[in-house]
């Protein structure tokens, strides 16, 4: 007998759980959302019970499949009830129940339930969503429907709620798909009219995708409730490694109006070589303007700029750069060049030359073939070849005028600590003047720890602080540390305004951080994680996985454990095995609550059923026939109950303790519920209607 067993985890909402991911990310994302869960939960549960310390208690159950470990196999010696019966499990999920915890009863309530239902080809064709403000009677109800073709593509989505006045659902959204062609999808999403409560078409979107051709053309509308188009957009693209392609429209209340389109070409080694783009007026694309370019063993070495009129065919060239190159490929040479007529004239040139104190930069404007200097840059170095000292300037007349300057200082080698101080030269007081000081430090990584920015204050006559930061990292080279300072001019001191502190080793990460709070003057906490894993398996799944977050308490200026989330995989797999998710209960910290699912496939081999012949020492069962709830009473407490087919097949499983069982999503027909009870077992047969 073939057994094949897993577990899968997911919490509300979530059908399987992609190994793809990256964990960090999703737990931050699973965190986030059970944030915002529980928060909303509260806010319900205070409403419905004046309070809200609640804890969420989840039971799943999937169609055709068993759901205790235990249950593997129904044996005389461990069920009298049963012989020999195997189930071959669907994996589908039939239903969800969500409750919450009433602190002064001490019992669950239920809160909210959803049922799945699916077609001959397990397509989930229908959902429904109750919220629940007893066992009895629902606050809010939807309905959602899905219709599909042939092929399995879904056709439509239907949303209805429930209008306890009527009595009925009534619609409130609807998406419908449209397939003309093979490549082709339009979608309609209806919204509901407020003014006579009607669905209307909304919006309309089609999306083209010839994925061969690298080709798709996307179209996206929005209407009125009278049927007018208010805003639309459309968008033609084309996109492979050799060329891409972009035109958009937008609809202006009357027309489609041109919004942008270009056209890039590439060469074999993903160089750009060309890139036109289009002006646009009125109705239609006009001119057009084109960068073309030119390469060299990989090096850039010529650029021509061209516009074409929107009526001509030809390119009109307007400029012309040329690059050229050292031996170590430092670009040396620029020329520029205007197109005049049919030929090109060079109006600047510029380029490096070795210099006594370093490198120069010179740029000359060239008139009638003469070359006039207008102005470059001068760069100083030191014996160890590193820069002291760059200057710009231009040319007045015959004089060098210069502008700014940079002054380069270093404290060993350039990658350990420098200092750049940025002055400009002020042609009133022929000096040099202060603007801006930067300090950096580096360790042997070559990895920055220390940046500080600081501006000259002339009413000081001294250097303000205005960015400080401060960094460590692991022997791996990953950041530990990360501080951020602002400057108090009050004080003239640096103050600790951010902070954030990382662990970092194999299966390990946790995150701290901190921010200034100027009302009460300390740094706080505003965020902790850690996220945990055993060992990480040659498939790529954490075999054991923790996610932990927590939240600053003001008052004891500590960190407070907020939600505890473990999870335990199989070796080798993508499932989920347990989960436990804790949450704060003051004054302890306990279990919040733990999911756990088993599936089983089996060979089905019998499927007979021996009922117990058993009385039912006691207990009574009532309505029955049912139609949406049964009761049991009887002269113990009920520790177990489970709704099993007239096959032999299980449905479901109930813990104790519950005043009424719901089977309102059940098929009409006969079921047996079997109860436990101490050491004891009771078999009733039940009519559903």
């Amino acid at each position: 007998m073939k057994k094949t067993l897993f577990l899968l985890l997911s919490f509300i909402g979530a059908h399987a759980v992609n190994a793809q991911r990256s964990l960090p990310d999703k737990n931050v994302r699973i965190a986030e959302a059970l944030q915002q869960q529980m928060t909303f939960r509260k806010e319900q549960a205070k409403a419905m019970f004046g309070h809200d310390s609640i804890a969420v208690q989840r039971e799943f159950w999937r169609l055709d499949s068993l759901y205790q470990e235990e249950l593997r196999h129904w044996e005389v010696i461990n069920n009298p009830y049963f012989t020999q019966a195997k189930v071959k499990s669907s994996m589908k999920l039939d239903s969800t129940l969500v409750r919450v915890f009433d602190d002064p009863t001490k019992k669950w309530i239920d809160f909210e339930r959803t049922l799945y239902r699916y077609n001959d080809q397990d397509l989930l064709t229908q959902q429904q969503k109750d919220t629940l403000i007893s066992t009895t009677e629902s606050e809010a109800r939807t309905l959602t429907s899905f219709e599909y073709d042939q092929e399995g593509r879904m056709l439509s989505l239907l949303v209805k709620e429930y209008n306890l006045e009527t009595g009925v659902f009534d619609e409130r959204s609807k998406k419908e798909y449209k397939f003309p062609n093979e490549y082709t999808t339009i979608t309609h999403l209806y919204g509901l009219n407020p003014k006579n409560g009607q669905l209307y078409k909304a919006s309309q979107s089609t999306i083209s995708d010839k994925p061969a051709e690298h080709w798709q053309y996307t179209e996206w509308l929005d209407l009125n409730t009278e049927g007018d188009t208010i805003l639309g957009r459309r968008e033609t693209r084309i996109s492979s490694p050799l060329t891409k392609f972009s035109e958009n429209y937008q609809w202006n209340g009357k027309d489609w109006a041109p919004m942008n389109k270009y056209h890039n070409r590439y060469d074999e080694d993903q160089n750009l070589i060309s890139h036109v783009f289009w002006q646009n007026e009125g109705t239609q694309f006009t001119s057009s303007e084109r960068n073309s370019y030119e390469y060299e063993e990989g090096k850039l070495t010529a650029q021509y700029y061209s516009k074409r009129e929107h009526d001509e065919e030809a390119w009109k060239d307007i400029y012309l750069t040329h690059l050229s190159y050292n031996q170590g490929d430092t670009l040396m040479v620029e020329d520029n060049f205007n197109k005049q007529g049919e030929v090109w004239v060079q109006y600047t040139k510029s380029f490096e030359l070795p210099s006594e104190k370093g490198v120069d930069f010179w740029r000359y404007e060239i008139r009638n073939g003469e070359m006039y200097l207008l102005g470059g840059k001068e760069t100083t170095l030191d014996e160890m070849k590193r820069k002291t000292m760059v200057m710009d300037f231009y040319i007045q007349g015959e004089e060098k005028v210069p502008t700014y300057r940079h002054i380069y200082q270093y404290n060993g080698s350039e990658k350990r600590e420098s200092k750049d101080v940025l002055q400009f030269w002020s042609e009133d007081t022929e000096q040099w003047l202060n603007i801006e000081k930067i300090i950096q430090s580096y360790n042997d990584q070559g990895k920055n720890i220390l940046f500080e920015r600081s501006s000259w204050s002339t009413l000081l006559n001294d250097w303000e602080g205005t960015f400080k930061s401060v960094r460590e990292y692991n022997e791996a080279g990953a950041e530990t540390l990360y501080e951020n300072y602002t400057y108090l001019k009050e004080s003239q001191s640096w103050l600790l305004s951010y902070k954030i502190m990382n662990e970092i080793r194999e299966g390990f990460e946790s995150l701290e951080s901190y921010q200034y709070d100027y009302d009460i003057q300390k740094l706080v906490g505003t965020h902790k994680s850690l996220m945990e894993s055993t060992n990480n398996g040659a498939s790529g799944n954490f075999e054991i996985y923790r996610f932990a977050t927590w939240e600053w308490d003001v008052t004891e200026e500590n960190w407070v454990l907020e939600y505890d989330i473990r999870q335990e995989r199989y070796e080798g797999t993508k499932y989920l095995k347990w989960v436990d998710y804790y949450n704060r209960q003051y004054p302890e910290w306990a279990r919040n609550h733990r999911i756990k699912y088993y599936y089983r496939d089996f060979e089905e081999e019998n499927d007979d059923v021996v009922l117990a012949t058993d009385e039912a020492f006691g207990f009574q069962l009532m309505p029955n026939p049912a139609t949406d709830y049964f009761r049991i009473s009887g002269p113990a407490e009920v520790q177990e109950l489970k709704i099993m087919k007239a096959s032999g097949q299980q449905v479901r499983t109930y813990p104790g303790g519950e005043s009424q069982y719901f089977i309102g999503d059940l098929s009409a027909g006969v079921y047996h519920i079997v109860l436990t009870s101490g050491s004891k077992q009771a078999v009733f047969k039940l009519l559903k209607q």
